[in-house]
């Protein structure tokens, strides 16, 4: 069964946003001082945020956010990896990639981390 077709690709077209891909390590041949973070290009994928809440040793509460993109791999020529950066369409500020997750089935989980403000492209 072609997981990717019959699923993920129905999935992308109905939840999908549309996002700015920096390629920084993916694709680093495409990094110049013009570029720093590598020639863009645009792509999809699903945008998800929510809370994460840790108890700490002393019972205190840790709160984070967890926000991620899911993306379907068969679009995308290079997948993208670790330290590239990601602008997604409607969502203020820029992210970078801090881990990709494959899942076997022709998709990636992208963790997204907030970058320093100065580092706009």
């Amino acid at each position: 069964m072609d997981f990717s077709s019959l699923v993920l690709a129905p999935g992308m077209n109905a939840f999908a946003r549309v996002c700015t891909f920096y390629p920084r390590v993916s694709q680093a041949s495409t990094v110049s001082a013009d570029n720093p973070n590598g020639a863009p290009y645009v792509g999809r994928g699903v945008y998800s945020s929510r809370p994460v809440d840790v108890q700490m040793q002393d019972g205190t509460i840790f709160s984070d956010q967890e926000t991620s993109l899911g993306i379907r791999l068969a679009e995308f020529p290079v997948a993208p990896e670790i330290g590239d950066r990601i602008k997604v369409d409607g969502i203020d500020g820029l992210y970078w990639v801090g881990d990709v997750d494959t899942d076997g089935q022709g998709g990636a989980t992208i963790l997204l981390r907030n970058t320093a403000p100065q580092e706009t492209p």
